[in-house]
């Protein structure tokens, strides 16, 4: 005697939903922030804490160097290393899109790319990097936490960065120097 494998007649959406459910599976896309943001959004914690907790021995970028790109002036990539060159962040902007790469030995990168940056999410995470130091700037377009996202917390002394996407995460330490030097850089292709 064959079993009847037909699901009961409800909505479909509803039936994928209980079944991704009990087999666990996480939503990409998310409708409701990560619970570590709902919590900093609350006021529930500190997220920078929270995060270097996380990261506790985050790798120190301490040497910056820029290149330009031949033929267009909004374009360039800055170059940061640690002092021993055992890790590094690669970060190219052309015209509004900025690019994050992590990469650790000179053989595993890890690259992020939060898209649809308005000038209004340039700005205000400009704005956040230049100003008052316990500020978290957050580097994320229209899709903000459904897409890559950079969120970066400056501090009197360095600034920490941590990077997002579906699948990956990363982060790194940007001494107080580097960081100026990297949002003045920003701002003149952003200009």
């Amino acid at each position: 005697m064959a079993e009847d494998f037909t699901l009961p007649s409800r909505p479909l959406a509803r039936r994928v939903a209980e079944l991704e459910q009990r087999a666990g599976v996480r939503d990409v896309l998310q409708k409701d922030p990560p619970l570590i943001l709902q919590q900093h959004f609350n006021h529930e914690l500190d997220l920078d804490r929270e995060l270097a907790s996380r990261y506790s021995a985050m790798p120190l970028m301490s040497v910056i160097a820029f290149r330009a790109a031949i033929g267009k002036a909004k374009r360039g990539i800055a170059m940061l290393s640690t002092q021993d060159g055992a890790a590094g962040l690669r970060i190219e902007v052309d015209s509004g899109i900025m690019t994050w790469t992590f990469t650790l030995s000179s053989m595993l990168g890890l690259s992020f790319s939060p898209p649809k940056l308005s000038d209004l999410d340039r700005s205000a995470w400009r704005n956040a990097m230049m100003g008052d130091q316990n500020e978290i700037a957050f580097l994320w377009g229209q899709a903000r936490y459904e897409a890559d996202y950079v969120i970066c917390a400056p501090r009197t002394h360095f600034t920490n960065v941590y990077a997002f996407s579906a699948n990956s995460e990363a982060a790194a330490r940007l001494t107080a120097d580097v960081t100026g030097k990297l949002v003045a850089w920003v701002g003149k292709l952003w200009g």
